[in-house]
């Protein structure tokens, strides 16, 4: 799958593909059976988009072909709808036809059929917006089979692609949520939220009937629930902060009431271990501070020491006194 615009100036085409359209297109009707149905409207120029939709229409039994074969068929397909005056008006078909992996090859299957996807979409003007629509063919195909670790070295181009193709606001929305559920479905539940937090920020945050619409709050529940359930995901200070979240205090008090609480909590924790971290600070200060100090103090004892044993030796002895009997100490006494 091409990167993005700069990597296809010029566009590609399949190798091995010689002869007119005709010819081609009668060679295609021979191989899936309805050359009485097609050779005859390739006798005409202006019936040969017809012709064409028959054999889109019927690329369906591609899938059934031998493994061995299926490359080389699936590539004349493409190259026949590529060279038609609209493209776009049979490329929906054939992505639907080869979004089915292909039943002779249950190993290579799944592989066979997402190189004929992604063909299609290399072959494709990068600017042209048609992309738009394969690239979500792709996304289904690869949720289906739980590959999202094909498609991730891709997503960074995304935002360039939207430029390239000039997507509205709410085509983007849907192809991250199609990201998101890829992700989901192969067990990338970060990755899933992430994109599912891009969706939501591309409602428009001054248009309040957009915020409060179902798809906004249908979306923003989604999120409010991966977010409280994920035992990886400790701040909720992302989804709070989008506007379609911060709405459904409006529409749902109770899923927003959860979700301050918890929001109330993570602040709590946060400054007390803010606290506790200035305290054991502090502690350790002090320890450094008494440490130093005491090195001192009991210089100053030793020495001292010594001068009153010097002392006591000049001193005369004296008569030693008898002990004192214990007193108990009684209230008096204080």
């Amino acid at each position: 799958m091409a990167a993005g615009s700069t990597t296809q100036n010029a566009q590609p085409q399949l190798l091995f593909v010689d002869g007119t359209f005709p010819e081609l297109a009668g060679e295609m009707a021979d191989y899936l059976h309805i050359a009485d149905e097609v050779k005859p409207l390739l006798e005409d120029e202006s019936k040969r988009d017809e012709a064409l939709a028959k054999l889109v229409r019927s690329s369906s039994a591609l899938t059934s072909v031998p493994e061995k074969e299926f490359t080389a068929a699936s590539n004349l397909m493409i190259h026949l709808v590529m060279q038609s005056n609209e493209p776009k008006k049979h490329l929906p078909a054939l992505c639907q036809a080869f979004s089915k992996p292909i039943a002779t090859s249950p190993i290579n299957g799944v592989g066979l059929s997402l190189n004929a996807l992604t063909t299609v979409f290399n072959l494709i003007d990068p600017k042209n917006p048609i992309r738009f629509n394969v690239f979500s063919a792709i996304l289904k195909f690869l949720k289906a089979h739980g590959m999202f670790d094909t498609i991730e070295p891709y997503l960074k181009h995304i935002p360039t692609w939207f430029d390239d193709w000039n997507t509205g606001e709410e085509y983007q929305r849907n192809m991250y949520v199609d990201i998101s559920e890829v992700a989901a479905e192969a067990g990338q539940d970060g990755q899933s939220y992430e994109y599912l937090l891009k969706a939501l920020r591309t409602f428009d945050a001054d248009d309040k009937e957009e915020l409060a619409s179902e798809e906004a709050q249908e979306l923003s529940l989604r999120a409010v629930k991966e977010a409280l359930l994920s035992p990886t995901h400790l701040l909720f200070t992302d989804v709070r902060s989008i506007p379609s979240v911060q709405n459904l205090s409006e529409t749902h008090p109770v899923c927003t009431k959860g979700l301050n609480e918890v929001l109330r909590k993570e602040e709590a924790n946060a400054k007390a271990q803010k606290e506790r971290e200035v305290q054991e600070l502090e502690r350790k200060l002090q320890g450094a501070g008494l440490e130093g100090g005491s090195g001192g103090g009991a210089g100053g004892r030793q020495r001292g020491g010594n001068q009153g044993r010097r002392d006591n030796r000049e001193r005369e002895p004296r008569e030693p006194k008898e002990p004192r009997e214990p007193k108990l100490r009684t209230d008096d006494d204080d």
